[in-house]
């Protein structure tokens, strides 16, 4: 208890130092274009390799394992959707440290409850979404979406809205799959298993060692389903959630 305790302490400390240091060097963003005109490709962009290795870090510290499957399925296809479960705060950092390029779109309440890391996500290119006010979230969607087919990457949305309170996956919000449809791009399920057993909902909780996952699923174009638009959403929507649940 007493090493865990230890190892959270340090991570904690690391992953805010690392944060800071973001902000500081994230005019580098700004070789990102020249790169990609080079064909470097998004994954070894200079931002998203040290938001990578930040986060792989930070992961080593808690003594946390982690295993990525099937990620081939994110590639030679177009920028992408990727929708997955919520069950912890930990899943911030699996996802961080996975070797598949994206922008995230997070809940503007995280902005105060861990200022600084906020901070190092906006300047290296992730969002913050207005949940109370549809306009703004749909503008600041549609924004990133438009950020990752510039760069080449994926948008990493968690479907759910917010995090699950005892593990069990809740309904997903359809705002990520009218993006799919208003933008024809592909829906990529994605699974995230066990973080929510290293690292409960409930505060006060210290991040236990152990495995956690991330799996990809096949990718879902929207253009299976000759429906209307609403009913399009629905199916998209229902057939990410059902192949998560499978």
């Amino acid at each position: 208890m007493i090493e865990t305790l230890i190892r959270n302490v340090l991570a904690f400390t690391f992953l805010l130092i690392g944060s800071a240091v973001a902000i500081v060097i994230s005019p580098i963003g700004l070789l990102n274009n020249t790169l990609l005109s080079l064909n470097v490709k998004a994954n070894r962009l200079p931002t998203f390799v040290y938001q990578r290795y930040w986060a792989k870090i930070g992961l080593y510290i808690l003594n946390v394992k982690t295993v990525y499957e099937n990620i081939e399925k994110t590639e030679n296809i177009p920028s992408s959707i990727i929708v997955s479960n919520h069950p912890s705060s930990l899943d911030l950092l699996l996802v961080a440290a996975s070797p598949v390029p994206f922008v995230f779109v997070m809940k503007r309440e995280l902005v105060w409850q861990l200022p600084i890391i906020s901070w190092a996500a906006w300047c290296i290119g992730h969002r913050f979404i207005e949940r109370t006010n549809n306009k703004k979230a749909i503008e600041t969607l549609n924004n990133q979406i438009n950020t990752a087919k510039f760069n080449k990457t994926h948008l990493h949305i968690f479907a759910e809205g917010s995090r699950s309170k005892d593990g069990v996956m809740g309904e997903f919000k359809k705002g990520p799959f009218y993006l799919s449809v208003s933008n024809n791009c592909y829906i990529v399920p994605a699974k995230i298993e066990n973080t929510h057993v290293l690292y409960p909902v409930e505060y006060f909780n210290c991040v236990k060692p152990g495995t956690i996952r991330l799996k990809y699923f096949d990718p879902i174009m929207n253009e299976e389903y000759d429906d209307s638009v609403k009913i399009r959403v629905e199916k998209l929507r229902d057939n990410a959630r059902n192949t998560i649940l499978d």
